[in-house]
């Protein structure tokens, strides 16, 4: 079998991680890949503990094929050092090729590590990067002449790393195609990066999959991260927003008639009444509120309005609204355009999404709520007068 390894910090683990392993295992026909955290990496300090990388790194590569992510060195208290990780997978495969993956960063600087010759031994070199920029017939030659190493080159570009990634998370901006969702997630259940931990919500979290279906729970989840990252950036309550994403749909799922008695102290749009598919969004305050005690008018109101809007929305109605239209999962034409909008002008970004609503119902030969219509001139007129 031929054999990846690739290990790193991964503090946090990102976007450029994951496509680095999917080129590997395509460009190297790799049958098996090592993703492998450092628990206690030389010459490095590190902040982040140990057992929250590792559980970043089996988040993100979570089904991933032909992939499978070591605890090996977060299990050691000592030092740990590429010899000895290498030494220990060839005892697991006497008979396998071993291909081990770093960056072009560490071409010269690979003759200090400890021991290279052995590593050399006991694994072919594999140096990625853009254009193979350093790894000249020169240092190949040295490789070759004083490590007797196999070396090839794999061509990646990804301008993402993790020290851009620590800094970015603190910044209100939208993050999701260089961090996976779920891995935002677990950071700020945690806390982490100097984050606001919202770990509180998770019983709740547990419960909504009782209520929705595990396409309808990721969007939940997506729509939760969003709402944190434009309360980031707008300045509101993260840990609300957080939490209002989270329940937003949580009564999705249920028979209308439940839905509707859910909504008995609710003044309804006719057009919530008239299109089932609306009604989830006042049934859902109603049941937040009914079985969860929570009064908040706040978090109520977002729910209550996330598919309709209305004309006087607040800031905090505004991104929930959003966070619903253009998270993660979200795949549709326009929608990068609609990210880049969001977190630039809230209310231009919900003007264009209503724009691609209605042009969506034209094309598909259906009513247009009147509601729509109030929002969109209301946005429009306020954006006329420079409020």
């Amino acid at each position: 079998m031929k054999i990846g390894v690739f290990g790193g910090t991964f503090d946090p683990v990102h976007q450029g991680h994951i496509e680095l392993c999917k080129t590997a295992i395509r460009e190297l026909s790799l049958d098996l890949l090592y993703v492998i955290p450092n628990g206690n990496p030389p010459h490095k300090d590190r902040e982040t503990d140990k057992l929250d990388r590792l559980k970043m790194v089996e988040i993100a590569f979570f089904g991933m094929p032909k992939v499978t992510v070591s605890d090996y060195e977060i299990k050691k208290n000592a030092e740990c050092y590429t010899v000895e990780t290498l030494s220990y997978l060839k005892e697991k495969h006497p008979e396998d090729e071993i291909f081990f993956l770093m960056g072009m960063d560490n071409i010269n600087q690979f003759f200090h590590w400890r021991e290279p010759k052995t590593i050399c031994r006991l694994a072919k070199l594999v140096f990625f990067g853009r254009n193979g920029v350093g790894l000249t017939d020169e240092i190949v030659k040295r490789y070759r002449e004083e490590l007797e190493a196999e070396v090839f080159f794999l061509p990646f570009e990804m301008d993402v790393s993790s020290t851009e990634i620590r800094e970015e998370i603190g910044q209100g901006t939208y993050l999701f195609h260089k961090l996976p969702f779920w891995v935002f997630q677990y950071i700020i259940r945690k806390g982490l990066y100097g984050t606001v931990a919202v770990g509180e919500f998770d019983s709740y979290e547990s419960d909504l999959k009782n209520y929705i279906e595990e396409k309808r729970f990721r969007h939940s989840i997506g729509v939760a991260v969003t709402a944190y990252r434009l309360a980031q950036r707008y300045g509101e309550d993260c840990k609300t927003a957080y939490f209002a994403g989270l329940l937003h749909d949580i009564a999705k799922r249920m028979p209308i008639d439940r839905q509707l008695a859910l909504c008995k102290k609710t003044e309804l749009h006719p057009d919530e009444v008239a299109y089932p598919k609306m009604l989830h969004a006042p049934a859902g305050a109603g049941f937040v509120k009914k079985q969860y005690g929570i009064k908040d008018k706040k978090l109520l109101s977002a729910i209550r309005y996330h598919t309709m809007g209305h004309k006087d929305m607040t800031l905090f109605d505004k991104l929930i609204y959003m966070a619903d239209y253009i998270e993660p999962c979200r795949d549709f034409l326009g929608v990068e355009a609609l990210r880049s909008a969001s977190f630039s002008d809230l209310d231009t970004a919900i003007i264009k999404g209503i724009d691609t609503t209605i042009l969506s119902l034209v094309e598909e030969h259906l009513k247009i709520s009147p509601v729509l219509l109030d929002v969109r001139n209301s946005l429009l007129e306020r954006e006329q007068k420079g409020c």
